[in-house]
């Protein structure tokens, strides 16, 4: 049953997803060609729905379909239609379009929220990832630096390394680029104890100013995640093609997560 979300064990992965108000869960298997196969969870306990697949491997996309009440007006939005991500997903892939299928409602009839969108939006929307939670991190231990001396840098990863001449090309905009020694040596002498980076937020980061600079079409992008949909994972890419640089939101805080 637990823990949440999809736990690959080596044989195959565990899928638990917790609902108090739903009738019925169907996880939703996506292959290479984005065929569905539906797989109905049979099993719950305390609202944990769950099933065992083996033979599933790191790398199969899903999602879920909730059956239930559908009453806008209680807080009720049971939808089998909607292809949901998990919430405690550690990878998502894809991203959404904006297509009429994504949405609760019909554009035409927007101010009724009672007369339900049964469009199927799998085609349109993001789909979570089974990952594999396997690593050998060799001598690397943890500093286990108590959270009152902790200062914590909150960067984005492309643009914490994508103008850095000190970072090598090919690594520049990576996690790669982010543990370069340049990199951690001017964390290091401003006292930097960890990172935080920017976690996985629906669509992409808009510009929210714009002004002549030492670049041509150069534009200061706003990384912070007001659009959060995966707090358990690191953002994969969020840096508009249109902006060669961008701005980095620091915080000290003691006590926040990384």
């Amino acid at each position: 049953m637990y823990p949440l979300g999809a736990s690959y064990d080596g044989a195959g992965v565990n899928f638990a997803l917790f609902s108090r108000m739903a009738e019925k869960v169907e996880l939703c298997l996506f292959d290479e060609q984005d065929n569905e196969t539906r797989v109905e969870l049979t099993e719950q306990n305390s609202y944990v729905w769950h099933i065992y697949l083996p033979g599933i491997q790191p790398g199969q996309r899903y999602g879920y379909r909730v059956y239930g009440p559908y009453n806008p007006a209680n807080g009720q939005w049971c939808n089998p239609n909607k292809l949901l991500l998990d919430p405690y997903a550690k990878a998502i892939e894809g991203n959404i379009d904006g297509d009429e299928s994504l949405y609760s409602y019909w554009f035409n009839d927007s101010d009724n929220p009672n007369n339900m969108n049964d469009l199927d939006s799998a085609a349109h929307t993001m789909k979570s990832a089974v990952i594999n939670p396997f690593f050998d991190w060799g001598n690397d231990q943890h500093p286990f630096i108590p959270y009152s001396d902790s200062v914590i840098y909150e960067a984005h990863v492309r643009g914490m390394t994508n103008l850095n001449k000190n970072v090598p090309p090919e690594i520049r905009g990576t996690y790669a680029g982010l543990a370069h020694p340049s990199v951690i040596e001017y964390l290091k002498k401003l006292g930097i104890t960890a990172i935080e980076s920017t976690h996985q937020m629906c669509g992409r980061a808009r510009p929210i100013m714009r002004w002549p600079c030492h670049l041509a079409n150069d534009c200061i992008a706003f990384f912070a995640s007001f659009a959060s949909i995966g707090l358990l994972i690191s953002v994969s890419t969020v840096l508009n093609p249109a902006c060669s640089s961008a701005s980095i939101i620091l915080s000290s805080a003691a006590g926040l997560m990384t």
